[in-house]
């Protein structure tokens, strides 16, 4: 009978085994579901019959940020918490850098303006904006409670103050701040550190004035500002009416100065220029001329303003006078990088968007090529004395090898020049150079430097690449050209790359890679070997005209170049200052070319010379907003150019017999007509002028202070 029975119960029993564990799977489901409702308790608000509530201490703490998605993963962000006076302002950390861990913009929040959620489970807080939800907490879990306590003290703290009306000075101009904006005041855009700056002073000026002094200081500038709007007006009449007199044919009133130190203000002379031998347009571009020099004129006088007057110097002192040396260091040391995405960078990339300022060095890409001849006068001036074609072209190698000395730390992008930009420089030792935009798009610049019975000429045709690593790389496509005496010499470029391109400077790493060839008219050869995987150090060959090797080469491009178990160096690298890396990585040589040695040289440089440019003033003076402000205006009126009809003053293109290519070859006019200061020039276009006048301008009105 136990038989049956047990045979019976036996299906029953297999069936309840089958269905347990979905019944579990179940249940621990739903339990999860009742935690998770249960979880969120909404923070309180203060009662409507509370009593005032006193200020409660400023608290600090590290907290983490992300958005609360639910279906998507999301970047937790570490900043530095500050919660005062009801307002919590978090900072991005600057240790999160060593932890790799995802630093944010800077963020205010107004506690009372939006819903905050406890999840005391996880130990957190849930901050509801209008558009989306962000889960905050303390990075040290323990700190949780005390974390909750100081935001609802806070929080209850400015709606007591809201409601009894009490709310002091400092917290006024903060909510005034966001609201100026445009921006809710639940939580504010990203931080902007000059802002900050101007924002502080203003608090701390105004808690203890009233409102009696402040109506008196905003009055006074109301005032400033009527009488800069009435010059204004002035010179837009005066200008209106030089125009008039242009088109209509008559003559135009000089002015003289009885002293040169006083020709900026000085009245109209009796003087007339005769209409019939200059034609309008000259008539015009000597008028701008004049502008130009006084505009300056008295911008030297405000950066030299303790400056004494130099006095004439007599014959027997002008023998003796040294040449005057350039600057070695920069005004002010290079501003704070930026960080972009690689995202943000493709972007850029592909929608020619501009970078930030901070991606960029205070130098043109004009005044970079000039730094390829630092070492000419200890390479090509010993080539063109050296006897033997095996020592001139091994020299002759150094001086292309030693272009690339000063690109070891120079990790920002130099701007890019305007079409018909122009630079020049005259060496201590001998050579002069001098260099044109001529396309901008593609970029093209043509550059020609001429010495002791040496030429140097090239055309740089550049277009980067970027990657989705975050790689930039660039090849030169035309070659290098240098003729010493009756001997040609050409090379090519090798590759530059950047890596880290979209990290801050000081993360990012420049590297050579590639095979630069060499070759002479008399059949000598040299070839060196740059590798990326080995930094700085190069090697090669030197071969004959039978095409047998002679020579063998070794050296760091950034330090030396010498021939193998030979002491003597071909070229040897002039070190870095100290402080080279606070100020963009510039050797003494790159901080001396945007600069003027005398005022004489400033008015006989054309007004296309990339030192007139305000941006680069700017940004080496470490005024961001000046800089951005004058390189947006700038690019503005370079996209209002027609690049078609554009007239190229200084090259021409000519087919290359060596190379068989066709280059951009100088057509010997520049330093004839530099002579001359450029007179009779009356189509050089006036790239600088006119916007350097109009950022002094603007910048003189903005910077009132209160």
């Amino acid at each position: 009978m136990s038989a049956p029975h047990h045979g019976a119960s036996g299906p029953n029993e297999s069936a309840v085994a089958r269905t347990t564990p979905p019944l579990k799977k179940l249940s621990k489901i739903s339990k999860k579901l009742a935690i998770k409702k249960e979880r969120l308790v909404p923070m309180n608000d203060l009662p409507l019959d509370a009593p005032p509530v006193d200020c409660p201490p400023v608290y600090e703490c590290h907290v983490t940020m992300k958005p609360l998605k639910k279906h998507r993963l999301s970047i937790t962000k570490r900043y530095f918490g500050r919660v005062t006076r009801g307002l919590m302002r978090l900072m991005p950390e600057k240790s999160a850098k060593a932890t790799n861990e995802a630093i944010g913009s800077e963020y205010t929040v107004d506690l009372t303006g939006i819903a905050i959620s406890c999840d005391d489970s996880k130990r957190r807080l849930i901050f509801k904006f209008k558009k989306e939800s962000r889960d905050i907490g303390p990075v040290n879990k323990n700190e949780y409670d005390t974390f909750k306590e100081m935001i609802q003290k806070h929080r209850n703290y400015r709606q007591s103050a809201y409601r009894n009306k009490k709310e002091d000075i400092n917290e006024l101009i903060t909510a005034n701040a966001y609201q100026s904006n445009g921006f809710s005041p639940v939580i504010g855009r990203p931080a902007n550190t000059e802002q900050d700056i101007d924002t502080a002073k203003l608090r701390e000026d105004s808690r203890g004035n009233t409102i009696a002094e402040l109506n008196e200081k905003v009055a006074k500038i109301i005032n400033d500002i009527k009488v800069i709007a009435i010059e204004m007006k002035l010179m837009r009449k005066e200008l209106k009416e030089l125009i008039r007199t242009v088109q209509s044919g008559k003559t135009l009133p000089t002015t003289e100065s009885k002293e040169e130190e006083d020709d900026y203000d000085s009245d109209d002379s009796d003087e007339k220029i005769d209409a019939s031998t200059p034609n309008n347009n000259q008539i015009l571009v000597d008028a701008i001329q004049k502008q130009k020099s006084k505009i300056y004129l008295s911008e030297e006088i405000i950066e030299k303003k303790e400056e004494k007057p130099e006095r004439l110097m007599e014959s027997g002192e002008l023998e003796k006078i040294q040449p005057r040396k350039h600057r070695d260091q920069l005004p002010k040391p290079s501003i704070a990088g930026e960080e972009l995405g690689l995202r943000q960078l493709m972007a850029i990339v592909a929608r020619r968007l501009p970078l930030p300022i901070s991606f960029f060095e205070p130098l043109t890409m004009l005044q970079v090529l000039c730094e390829e001849l630092r070492y000419s006068g200890q390479t090509l001036n010993r080539a063109i004395s050296a006897y033997d074609p095996l020592d001139r072209i091994a020299y002759v190698t150094a001086f292309a090898v030693s272009s690339y000395s000063g690109m070891v730390c120079r990790k920002q992008k130099p701007f890019n020049p305007l079409l018909g930009e122009t630079f020049d420089y005259v060496s201590n030792e001998g050579w002069k150079y001098h260099a044109e935009q001529v396309s901008h798009h593609p970029a093209i610049t043509a550059a020609h430097a001429e010495g002791l019975n040496w030429e140097w000429w090239q055309t740089l045709i550049s277009t980067p690449k970027t990657s989705w690593s975050g790689v930039i790389e660039a090849t030169p496509e035309l070659p290098v050209r240098v003729r010493l005496g009756k001997e040609d010499y050409c090379w090519n470029r090798v590759k530059v790359i950047i890596e880290n391109a979209s990290s801050t400077a000081e993360f990012r790493k420049l590297k050579m890679d590639g095979t630069m060839n060499m070759r002479c008219s008399n059949g000598y050869t040299s070839t060196i070997i740059f590798r990326k995987d080995r930094q700085t150090e190069i090697y090669g060959t030197i071969m004959d005209n039978h095409g047998v090797s002679v020579v063998k080469l070794f050296g760091y491009y950034d330090r030396f170049l010498q021939k193998v178990n030979q002491k003597d160096y071909l070229f040897e690298a002039i070190p870095l200052p100290k402080n080279a890396n606070q100020f963009y990585g510039f050797s003494q040589f790159a901080c001396g070319l945007n600069e003027f040695l005398s005022n004489d040289e400033k008015l006989s440089a054309p007004p296309t010379d990339s030192r007139f440019r305000p941006d680069l003033k700017a940004l080496e003076n470490a005024d961001t907003s000046r800089a951005i402000e004058a390189k947006a205006n700038l690019e503005k009126l370079q996209r209002a150019r027609n690049e078609t009809i554009h007239k190229r003053m200084w090259f021409e293109q000519r087919q290359d017999l060596m190379t068989n290519t066709t280059l951009w070859i100088c057509n010997g006019r520049y330093w004839q007509a530099k002579e001359k200061k450029f007179k009779g020039y009356s189509d050089m276009l006036q790239l600088f002028w006119y916007v350097a006048y109009l950022s002094n301008l603007f910048y003189t009105l903005f910077s009132i202070s209160i």
